[in-house]
């Protein structure tokens, strides 16, 4: 019963936001610019996938000095 409460009020906030968030008239007056925030979830998402594979060649590799 406690989750389906917690449950209904996550969605309760979520529909409020999107609500809040939908009231703009469309992207010609949007705050943000799209293609900046693409440029920069791209960014970050590469950088995390260089890390990860970096991350993962350094463990292959145990000196036994």
């Amino acid at each position: 019963m406690k989750r389906l409460k917690f449950l209904i009020a996550v969605g309760t906030v979520l529909v409020a936001t999107s609500l809040r968030l939908h009231a703009q008239t469309g992207c010609e007056d949007s705050p943000e610019n799209p293609t900046a925030i693409l440029a920069l979830i791209g960014s970050v998402a590469a950088l995390g996938d260089y890390a990860r594979r970096r991350f993962l060649a350094g463990r292959g590799k145990k000196d036994n000095s």
